[in-house]
This record gives C-alpha cells, structure tokens and sequence, in this order.
C-alpha cells in the first residue's frame, strides 16, 4: 500500500464500518493526529498505521515496505521475536536488543507495550516468573493502548490490536493456571466472538483466531466439558481447511479424537487421530507422528486415556 494512499484507506474503511475518529483511535493517538493522517498531511508511523489498520480489519502485508530504517528494524525484530515466542525457542538478545532500539523518547508506547508482552509472555512459558509477575506486567502493557481497562467491561471494547489480542489471550492462560477458570474463559469467549464478527482471513486480525479456538478447547477439556470441546475443534478444523492452516489442523484432529472418544464415538477419535498422524508425517513432523501413532494405540482409544503428549502448543 502506498503512503499517500494510507490515510485514504483508513478514512473510507472507518466511515464504511461506521467507527468515529474517537473509537478508532483511542489508545494509538489523538484525533487531531488521526484527522491529518486521514487527510494526508501527516505521515504516520508504521506503528500506528498497523495498529489503526488492524483495527479496522484490514491487512497490513507489505507496509514495511514503505518505513523507514530505524522502523523497519525495530519491524524485522518484533517479527523474528513473535516466532520465537510462537515456538518457545530462547529469545537469545533479540529482546534486549530491541529494547535498546526503543530506549529513548521518540519510542511510541505501543513499542513499548510489546516489549513488555514479549519479556512476560517468555516468562510464562519458561516459568521462569510467579504467574503473579507475569499477570501484572501483562496488565500494565495493556494499560498502555487500554487506560481504563481496570474500569470498564471487557465487551464493551469495541475495536482491537493484534497485540491487544495477544496480551488478553495469554492473560487468559495465565488466569487458567491460577485456577480462575471463570475469568479466563471468559475473556477467550470474548476475543473469539470478537474476530468472528470481523474479516477471518488470514491477512488480518483472523490469523489470530486458530490460536484462540486451540487455548479455549484445551481449557474446555480440563473441565471434561468434552461436548464444547468437539464444538470447537469442528470449528478450528473448518477454519484450517478453509484458508490452509495445515500447521495448526493435526493439532485440532488430535483434540477432536480425545473429545470423540471421551463422548464413545470411538470411529470419529480413531479417524482424526489417523488423520492427525498423517499430516504430521506429511509436514515432516515424523517425530511427532511417531509419539501420537504409539499414545493413540495406548490411552486413547482405550479406557486409559490420560493428558495428551508432548505437542507443541501455539501460544
């Protein structure tokens, strides 16, 4: 997308969605800032033209194409962060090295506000923090694009980040392990509904969404709601298949067999866990085909069914 024609495509997909300058820019900047940018006289920063785009459900492929150098390597390492993050793979000095890049006053929050997703959302998964530490210091990178968050009802939040996602999805989990189960399925049911009413592909916000149906049917499981569970892996696998997940679908087959065979619909668990072990060998994944092939023919398709092996989980 081209810069002059950014501040365009804002306008006219906030006035088609019927979204005031208000909501749309509540958390990224000030109305007068977002005015100019509608009106091109003023060149945002690819921080808040992702996040103004994101927003409204709109792609952001290829705008780093038209940032500057300090933009664009601030960019390359929020990526390589995100799929280490992604992966539970150590984070090396990736992280301290983009704090250094953000470490001076013409830093956005919003940068900020991934630095301190990224450090706790690490914590999280190497467990190296109480999951205390990790709620508060997710909390507060919300409260820097959310300040009334504490305040206000979660459903009353109208328009959404991809980071904002992010740090509600693992707030979530974290809410999970401390046993306040309530709290944390609802703020799952809440962000799902949420991309549900938007655009689901995989250029926008919806790349987000095999992500969430995946934490909210292993949250359904451990409270052996297993109905709800198949509910949702039906719906995950739908999604897969229709833009081409093929990474996060063996996982969902896998968690429709554990919920079909706690349900005795034994033919259903045995197929999708065939299924499973086929397009895990297919990606190449053979150690893992091999695991789930031998816990298939142990636990679950028998009376002996227990937790699932060691997959690895999206986050």
């Amino acid at each position: 997308m081209e810069l002059y024609k950014v501040g365009r495509k804002i306008k006219e997909e906030r006035i088609r969605k019927k979204i005031s300058q208000e909501e749309l820019c509540y958390g990224i900047c000030s109305v007068s800032t977002l005015s100019r940018i509608e009106n091109d006289t003023q060149k945002p920063t690819l921080k808040i033209e992702e996040a103004l785009l994101e927003k409204l459900g709109c792609s952001t492929e290829n705008l780093v194409f038209y940032a500057g150098e300090d933009e664009i390597a601030k960019h390359n390492l929020e990526t390589e962060l995100t799929v280490l993050t992604m992966h539970r793979k150590p984070l090396g000095n990736k992280l301290e090295e983009y704090k250094k890049l953000i470490d001076d006053n013409s830093s956005s929050h919003m940068e900020k506000q991934f630095a301190l997703m990224t450090e706790a959302i690490w914590a999280l998964y190497s467990e190296s923090w109480e999951l205390s530490q990790v709620q508060a210091q997710l909390e507060e990178a919300l409260l820097l694009t959310m300040p009334d968050y504490e305040e206000r009802e979660l459903v009353t939040v109208k328009l959404l980040t991809l980071t904002e996602i992010t740090i509600l999805n693992n707030l979530a989990i974290v809410k999970y392990k401390q046993d306040n189960f309530g709290e944390a399925i609802e703020i799952m049911h809440y962000l799902i509904g949420y991309l549900e009413k938007g655009d689901l592909s995989t250029d926008t916000s919806g790349k987000k969404y095999p992500l969430l149906v995946y934490n909210l049917a292993k949250m359904t499981q451990q409270s052996n709601d297993f109905e709800k569970m198949l509910f949702l892996c039906e719906k995950g696998i739908t999604f897969c298949k229709n833009y081409m997940r093929l990474v996060a679908l063996p996982e969902f087959l896998y968690y429709k067999a554990v919920a079909c065979s706690q349900l005795n619909r034994l033919q259903e668990a045995k197929e999708s866990c065939e299924y499973a072990i086929t397009l895990h060998k297919l990606l190449g994944n053979l150690e893992m085909a091999k695991k789930l092939q031998a816990y298939c023919e142990q636990h679950l398709l028998t009376d002996n069914y227990k937790e699932n092996p060691d997959q690895e989980s999206l986050i």
